[in-house]
């Protein structure tokens, strides 16, 4: 029963309507917001539906913590690694040492699991010119890197470039995309003469995927990219535009970013995965229930919890297999990415 807290969802701001529209079509209901939490109760639902703010009314943020900055001034480029297993960046760093000879912003961002004070404690000792920022293990390297992103905003640091990489755990696929992001002086040298021309928004470390040659790399993951671009934009997708680059490693121009403010980047934030969030579009790719019945999708997960996976994180940590690669929300976003590149006019090789 709602208590007397609980107010008319018609009076929530338009902001939280937008991310509620996204997925649920707005019908009566009730809502209220506690300790930085929005509760909603939608009439002939029977559930609750919580979103997290990314910050308190006193503006202390919640989406992170910084446990360490030693920069010693804001350089032109940025380097965003993404850590989500720590064995795995241990095997990065014979790529990294490149980084000791030019002047560089280190972004290291670990999930809390691996945060522990021996790890930070050897970032600290190795590395200069460095941030360590701690963040819960969302989204896979897409929420990690979107919390740096959140930083870099929030402090208002203004980069030429940004090279996005992350702890990605094939071994051969990794190694050769570093290789030919930053495998040597001259490779890293040559890719920043690059990307520093006029007409370049992006370089690719691995393949590089166009709709009009590779639809199937797009359709299973275009329900949500759809839903991003129209909230970004406000307008359908532009198929010439959808271009993306595999494993999302990269180096780009940072401005090509600026969509990606901080009100954008909560908003799609705190709708990416955990390992127990339910992702509707996965889920009802996987089971076979139609996208458009929400409230089924939801009970059916609800009533079979045991037995059902919520989405492909879920599903490989209790399966330790491939399972549904595509269809999460963060698989859209790394086509969202090359999607920007492309809004602004920018070539991606």
């Amino acid at each position: 029963m709602l208590n007397n807290d609980w107010k008319d969802l018609i009076y929530l701001d338009n902001d939280y309507k937008s991310i509620i529209d996204n997925y649920f079509p707005l019908k009566n209901g009730k809502y209220k917001i506690e300790n930085s939490i929005l509760y909603i109760d939608i009439e002939n639902w029977g559930m609750e539906k919580i979103y997290y703010n990314s910050q308190d009314e006193d503006n202390t943020n919640k989406l992170y913590s910084i446990k360490y900055k030693n920069f010693k001034k804001i350089y032109n480029i940025g380097l965003l690694l993404q850590i989500g297993s720590w064995t795995t960046f241990l095997k990065m760093e014979k790529y990294l040492h490149i980084f000791n000879k030019i002047n560089i912003n280190i972004y290291f961002v670990l999930i809390n699991e691996i945060a522990t004070t021996i790890n930070i404690d050897y970032l600290k000792e190795k590395y200069n010119d460095i941030i360590i920022i701690v963040t819960e293990n969302r989204g896979m390297d897409i929420g990690l890197f979107l919390i740096a992103l959140h930083y870099i905003n929030t402090n208002n640091y203004n980069y030429d470039y940004i090279i996005k990489v992350h702890t990605k755990t094939n071994d051969d696929f990794r190694d050769n995309v570093l290789n030919n992001l930053f495998g040597n002086e001259k490779i890293l040298m040559n890719n920043l003469k690059k990307i520093s021309q006029k007409n370049i928004g992006m370089v690719s470390g691995s393949n590089i995927y166009k709709y009009n040659n590779y639809k199937d790399a797009f359709v299973s993951n275009f329900y949500h990219l759809n839903n991003i671009i129209k909230y970004l934009y406000n307008q359908d997708v532009n198929n010439d535009c959808l271009e993306f680059v595999a494993g999302t490693f990269f180096i780009c121009k940072y401005n090509i970013f600026k969509i990606l403010n901080n009100n954008n980047i909560e908003y799609i934030y705190q709708n990416l995965n955990n390992i127990s969030s339910l992702d509707y579009y996965w889920y009802s790719m996987y089971y076979n229930i139609n996208i458009n019945d929400k409230k089924n999708i939801y009970m059916d997960y609800i009533n079979n919890k045991k037995d059902r996976y919520p989405n492909n994180i879920n599903y490989t940590y209790r399966t330790n297999n491939q399972g549904l690669r595509d269809c999460m929300l963060e698989h859209a976003i790394e086509r969202l990415f090359g999607y920007i590149c492309k809004k602004n006019n920018l070539d991606i090789v």
